[in-house]
Parts: C-alpha cells; sequence; structure tokens
C-alpha cells in the first residue's frame, strides 16, 4: 500500500549551561554536539514539578527530554518555579497534546531545499506508519512548501546540527515543528528509524521510558550518565549531588513522567520506537537502562513502530482505528467492574457475615459484568481501557 500522502495548496534560571556532545544512534534522539545545555526547574500541567535540562533548536525552540519540543523558551520560562515563590508552584497549561482531528497530520517542508534533502526519508517513514500492519487509517495530507506556518500544520525544517526532535500531538492554538539534522559533526545525521521517532511523537505519543511505571520493569542507573562538563569533581557519578551547574544535565532526559495527561496504560514495552536504548547518554561501556527479571532493554532499535506503539496509536485515534471501532460496536471494553468489597458494608459472601444486613449482596452484578467481560474477549479490547 503506497503512503497515504497527498499535496494539497532543582536549578533556576541563571545557571551556568554546558556543553554536550551526544552520538545520535538509532535509540538515542538528543542534543547535537557542544550546544549549551541549561538546567531549570518548572511547573505545568503535563509535567508537574520536575527538573529538566533544555537546549535551544535553531528556530528558537526549547528542545526537553532529548528530543521534544516543549515550545519557545519564553513559553518554557513562563512555568519555571521560582525560589520563595509558592504562587510559581500552581500548574500552568503546557502546550495542547492531543490527536489530530480526523486521524489527519497536515504537514509541509519550509523549503525546497529540505524537501530535496528529507523527502525520500520523510516518505518512507510516513509509508512505515500507514502500512497495511501498522495505522492505514491515518493520513498524512501535505500542503505546498510555501504555506503559511500557523496552528494545526505540522512543519518539517532542515536544521544544521538541530538534532532531530518534535512537537508531542497536534495543537489548534499553535504550529507544529520537526528538526532534521542532515548532518553534524560527531553525531551523523537523522535516519528513518529517528523520523519514525519523531512521528510517534507528533501523533502524541511520550518516551516509554518515561512511564511512571517504568522501575518496575527497568533499572535507571544514574551513575552511568556521562558527564558533560569539564569540572567534574574526581570520583563523582550523576548519581551524586551537588555538582557543578550543568555536568550531568542529561539525567533528567530519563525523568518519569507523572502527571494523568500521560497514559502509561498498557504492558511495558522496551521494543517501543519511542523506548531509549539501553546505552542512552551512557559512559562508554556501561548502561544507564537495565532490564529486570524476564526484560531485556535492546542496545539498537529498529526503525518500525511495536504491536503496542500501534495499540497506543489505536486507542487514540478511536474514531479511525477499524479496531477500536469494533470495540466500541460490541460495547467493548465492557465499563464494569467487579466489585469486591461495599462502601461502608462488607460483602454478604465473605466468611465472618452471617449473611444478613448490614451487607451487601454483588453476586447477581458481578454474574453480569463477567459476562460481559467474557463476551469483549474475542475482540480484543482491553488496550483502549484506562
Amino acid at each position: 500500500m503506497r503512503p497515504n500522502i497527498s499535496l494539497v495548496t532543582g536549578l533556576y534560571l541563571g545557571v551556568a549551561a554546558a556543553q554536550v556532545t551526544t552520538p545520535n544512534d538509532s535509540g538515542n534522539e538528543g542534543p547535537p554536539p557542544q550546544i549549551n545545555i541549561t538546567e531549570l526547574e518548572i511547573v505545568d500541567s503535563t509535567y508537574g514539578h520536575r527538573n529538566i535540562s533544555y537546549w535551544l533548536s535553531p528556530d528558537g525552540n526549547a528542545v526537553v527530554d532529548g528530543d521534544v519540543i516543549y515550545g519557545t523558551e519564553k513559553e518554557l520560562l513562563l512555568n519555571r518555579v521560582k525560589q520563595n515563590d509558592p504562587q510559581t508552584l500552581q500548574q500552568r497549561a503546557f502546550s495542547t497534546s492531543a490527536s489530530w482531528p480526523g486521524g489527519i497530520v497536515t504537514w509541509k517542508f519550509d523549503s525546497t531545499a529540505t524537501e530535496t534533502q528529507w523527502l525520500a526519508h520523510v516518505t518512507a517513514a510516513i509509508g512505515i506508519w500507514t502500512a497495511p500492519t501498522a495505522a492505514p487509517y491515518l493520513t498524512f495530507r501535505r500542503l505546498p512548501n510555501d504555506a503559511r506556518d500557523q496552528a494545526g500544520i505540522l512543519t518539517i525544517k532542515n536544521t544544521i546540527c538541530g538534532g532531530c526532535n518534535a512537537h508531542v500531538g497536534f495543537s489548534s492554538t499553535s504550529p507544529r515543528t520537526m528538526n532534521l539534522q542532515p548532518s553534524c559533526p560527531g553525531q551523523g545525521s537523522c535516519s528513518t528509524g529517528n523520523i519514525v521517532h519523531e512521528f510517534g511523537h507528533v501523533l502524541g505519543l511520550q518516551h516509554e521510558h518515561q512511564r511512571p511505571d517504568r522501575d518496575t520493569y527497568i533499572t535507571y542507573s544514574p551513575e552511568n550518565v556521562t558527564p558533560v562538563c569539564t569540572n567534574m569533581p574526581v570520583g563523582k557519578t550523576c548519581k551524586d549531588t551537588g555538582l557543578p551547574a550543568g555536568c550531568c544535565a542529561a539525567k533528567f532526559n530519563f525523568d518519569k513522567l507523572m502527571s494523568a495527561s500521560f497514559d502509561s496504560s498498557g504492558a511495558y514495552d522496551t521494543t517501543s520506537i519511542m523506548h531509549y536504548v539501553r546505552t542512552a547518554f551512557a559512559i562508554t561501556g556501561t548502561q544507564t537502562l537495565s532490564g529486570k527479571a524476564g526484560v531485556v532493554v535492546p542496545s539498537s532499535r529498529g526503525s518500525s513502530p511495536s504491536s503496542t506503539d500501534l495499540l497506543r496509536i489505536c486507542k487514540l485515534y478511536r474514531s479511525q482505528c477499524p479496531r477500536a471501532i469494533t470495540c466500541a460496536a460490541h460495547h467493548c471494553p465492557a465499563g464494569c467492574s467487579i466489585i469486591t468489597s461495599c462502601s461502608g458494608n462488607r460483602l454478604c459472601t465473605s466468611p465472618d457475615v452471617l449473611n444478613v444486613p448490614p451487607c451487601c449482596d454483588a453476586a447477581e452484578s458481578n454474574k453480569l459484568c463477567q459476562q460481559a467481560k467474557d463476551a469483549c474477549v474475542p475482540y480484543g479490547c482491553s488496550f483502549l481501557a484506562g
């Protein structure tokens, strides 16, 4: 099937910034070499209250978590936490992250030169996302290169030493951007796999390794994060506190996202196109991420979304995804819950109750609920729950 493309007319601001050199492999979208990294404490409705490290792309956007465009630096700084100012701990709005209306991603290149550089790679990445076994219900609608940048449109830019990064999701109030780096000394260019990852962000996916439940499945070793300063104290690692400002900026790329706006339902997936590889930002010969019992963190990442990625995209675009539409037609997943306890009273089937009031009898409702759940099993709709 051809790709579905149509051409249509704890640190505060002011600390010393650090410089970082990060290799660009198939699982590590990070800042380009020798770019200033700044640490900042923020609070907003998406990230909550946390420290971040950010750098500025050539177009002035602040990039956090390695490759996620937060917005302009001005927008980011509006959410910084100021010392001794409790008002700043009130959560402010982060740039809207949502699915693209109708499953249609409207996009364009910013110039003919960018088109020449990236058309083949972008077309290949879109083809991977819209393959018959992936998400063919998504539509990528291309506009002419000279179309005006505006809210609801993704613009792909060619940025020398600007990294591979993108906004997360659709916004009706601000333009969306994907920056692609053609080359950079010590890092290389964005691969098709990198672009598939960035389109994952554009479609609304966050990093898998930043799920709030990730510590159940993998171990993060901050002591193995590569320091990026020249004044790192001897014998200290990025696990230690009290380090010179900016030395361990990359460690914030592993922060867990605790906000309710981050959908972390479903199985944890180390093979996700959105998961870091085991050596991401690691000191040579070490690992920053390792699997716990029965879990393997790959040393390299493929160029296609995993089955779990595709289920999450189906959930985000349930009005377009045939599987989700079938589930809805059969009222699945079942919206009921098995009652195991009653508010204020015990179940009448509890062994310490003589089956007389005050107790509640949930047997009949539980029976009907279980029947509804069993009826949904053939349609595989559990991924839509939560």
